[in-house]
C-alpha cells in the first residue's frame, strides 16, 4: 500500500487525538515513534492492516468508525492538499471518475495497486459500482463514497451489496 494513506491517518489521528496517540499506535505497531512514512513509498500491507487495528484498539473505534474518520479527513483535508488538481462540481461527478483519479496518480508510481471500479448505471440516478482489489477493504470504499456526498451536500445513498458491490443512489 501506498504511504500515502498512512500518512493521511496520521495526520488525522495527530489532529483528532494528539501525537501521544499517534506514537502509542506505532510503538504497538512495532515502529519507532519517529517512523517517518513517505507518500509515494511502499508500506507492507500486513503492516498497514496491523496499524489500522493498534488504531482501533488505542482509539477505542470499531474499524467502520476508524474508516469513517479516515474518509471524511481524506475527502475534506488531505485530498486538496496533496491532490489539489483534481476538482468537481458534484459527488456524481467525483465518484464517476474515481478510477480515472487512481489511474492518473499512479500510472508512474511503481508498485501502485490502488482500488479500481466497474461502473453498472442502473439509470440516470442509480449506479451499481463493482469493487477490484485484492485487499478487500470495500468497507473503506463505501466510506469514501458516502463522504463524497457530504462533502458536495449532495443526497446519496450508500450501500454495500456484498464483498465487490456498491449502490450508490442519486438523490438529489
Amino acid at each position: 500500500m501506498k504511504g500515502t494513506i498512512v500518512k493521511a491517518a496520521e495526520k488525522l489521528i495527530i489532529s483528532k487525538f494528539g501525537i501521544e496517540k499517534w506514537e502509542e499506535i506505532l510503538e504497538k505497531s512495532g515502529y519507532d515513534i519517529d517512523h517517518f512514512f513517505f507518500i509515494r513509498e511502499d508500506v507492507d500491507e500486513e503492516k498497514v492492516l496491523n496499524l489500522v487495528n493498534n488504531a482501533c484498539e488505542i482509539l477505542h473505534l470499531s474499524q467502520l468508525q476508524l474508516f469513517d474518520s479516515f474518509a471524511e479527513y481524506w475527502i475534506n483535508k488531505y485530498m486538496g492538499e496533496v491532490y489539489p488538481n483534481f476538482k468537481f462540481d458534484t459527488a456524481k461527478e467525483f465518484i464517476n471518475k474515481i478510477s480515472t483519479i487512481h489511474k492518473v496518480m499512479t500510472e508512474n508510481i511503481p508498485n501502485a495497486m490502488p482500488p479500481n471500479f466497474d461502473y453498472n448505471w442502473i439509470n440516470d440516478n442509480e449506479l451499481i459500482m463493482t469493487y477490484h482489489s485484492k485487499r478487500g477493504m470495500i468497507d473503506l470504499a463505501v466510506s469514501l463514497i458516502k463522504h463524497i456526498g457530504f462533502k458536495y451536500n449532495e443526497e446519496i445513498v450508500v450501500e454495500k451489496l456484498n464483498d465487490k458491490e456498491i449502490k450508490v443512489v442519486f438523490k438529489s
